[in-house]
């Protein structure tokens, strides 16, 4: 393991954040390599999921920007099902009157201000 690797899972340890971030990036990275693996563009993508191919660019360079809908959305235009194991470690939910995401593992409470859409 190199450095980089060794400092995303340190980051992952100790910032929930950070951590939801980084598997949504992982997520649409592999979604990615799958709809190039088909050989299908951006464009065609767009098409099925009837948007524009800017937005396709938006979900594959900044997943953390959009919803999650938007997300469930491409990987059924490239043929992709989730399966969801394990506990879920962490909660999300968002504040009434700032409509930022909050952050919730165990005791820990942490207000992020950031550009991610939970809702579309």
């Amino acid at each position: 393991m190199d450095y980089l690797d060794e400092l995303i899972e340190d980051r992952k340890v100790n910032d929930p954040f950070f951590a939801q971030v980084w598997a949504a990036i992982q997520l649409v990275d592999e979604l990615a390599k799958r709809r190039e693996a088909m050989g299908l563009s951006q464009q065609e993508i767009a098409d099925r999921m009837g948007v524009a191919r800017s937005r396709i660019s938006e979900i594959e360079h900044h997943p953390e920007r959009v919803s999650f809908a938007r997300v469930l959305s491409y990987a059924n235009s490239v043929g992709a099902q989730f399966a969801i194991t394990g506990p879920l470690s962490t909660t999300i939910s968002t504040t009434p009157s700032k409509g930022r995401p909050v952050v919730a593992s165990g005791a820990k409470y942490r207000a992020k201000a950031s550009r991610t859409k939970l809702d579309d």
